[in-house]
């Protein structure tokens, strides 16, 4: 007798939702109290099947993908826009010290150091150090990820960023907003 009915999770894997059932009128066939003591309602496999290839279900079914999709493409985008609006409302300020590049070559030195492999030795590719004689683009570039992570709320409004929808586009913008604040504080390390 069970293989005649279908219950309710596989109408649902039918393609049926509460609001197709309703609006077709479907009424359970049967019903009997399952081992939770729940009731559970069952439909007739050869009237459920029919309704299936009927061409009304078949547009409501059509109609509830459309629905679905615009609905999820609209979640999307108003969690971006959420998410973009908050980086926007970060207050992002940025400390002035008054030996910024020594304190990025010693930043910069103390990384490198750190990065050993398991005889003490240092990683390959990381046992360069930074000094004053450097090149100023490289000097300019480490002082400026220094200013970033160091100096400003960066790191900390990246983990703002973590698993959310629309990070990519958020992440540029904390990246913009954050440098054009370094900007304002040390505009020497920016050409014209």
């Amino acid at each position: 007798m069970r293989n005649e009915y279908y219950n309710k999770t596989e109408l649902k894997q039918l393609g049926f939702t509460d609001l197709i059932i309703q609006k077709l009128n479907i009424e359970p066939d049967d019903s009997f109290k399952n081992y939770y003591g729940y009731i559970t309602y069952c439909y007739l496999k050869e009237k459920i099947n029919a309704i299936v290839e009927s061409e009304t279900f078949k547009t409501l079914v059509a109609q509830k993908r459309h629905v679905s999709k615009e609905s999820v493409q609209k979640a999307i985008e108003t969690k971006k826009q959420k998410l973009l609006d908050l980086i926007n409302s970060i207050q992002i300020t940025v400390k002035k010290v008054p030996n910024v590049l020594r304190e990025a070559i010693d930043s910069y030195n103390n990384f490198h150091e750190s990065l050993i492999d398991e005889d003490g030795e240092p990683l390959k590719g990381y046992d360069n150090r930074a000094s004053y004689d450097d090149d100023e683009e490289f000097l300019d570039r480490i002082t400026l990820n220094y200013i970033r992570h160091n100096l400003t709320e960066y790191d900390e409004s990246l983990s703002l960023l973590i698993g959310k929808v629309g990070k990519e586009e958020a992440y540029r913008l904390l990246n913009k907003r954050v440098t054009e604040a370094i900007k304002q504080v040390y505009p020497e390390y920016f050409g014209e």
